[in-house]
């Protein structure tokens, strides 16, 4: 159905699956593969079908403890943690971005660099 429908799939990874986190070797790996699974799948869809995914990072909710955005904070060159509607913005790009397939699109603030 997604083909005769030129569906659009949005794999949601984390920054985990491209830092690593000692500690969080299960987590890190799983969301690894979420990122290969992700272009291999662009590639096995296409051209009915696109595939990307978000990695998200330095994000907030609210009721998370103010620690974690102090933290965040730190981390990120924007210096602001992001929030849902971030990632839902990006969410939305991705399915309107019609040349776009196989891409994770990182969103945490720069941290990564």
């Amino acid at each position: 159905m997604l083909r005769e429908a030129h569906g659009v799939i949005v794999n949601f990874a984390d920054i985990g699956g491209i830092l690593g986190w000692p500690g969080f070797i299960p987590h890190s790996i799983s969301k690894a593969g979420v990122i290969l699974m992700t272009r291999a799948l662009a590639k096995e869809l296409a051209p009915e079908v696109r595939v990307n995914a978000i990695a998200p990072g330095t994000i907030t909710m609210p009721g998370d403890p103010p620690a974690w955005e102090r933290d965040f904070i730190q981390l990120a060159p924007l210096k602001r943690t992001g929030t849902p509607t971030d990632i839902t913005d990006t969410v939305l790009f991705l399915v309107y971005a019609t040349f776009i397939t196989g891409q994770t699109l990182v969103v945490d603030g720069g941290r990564v660099l």
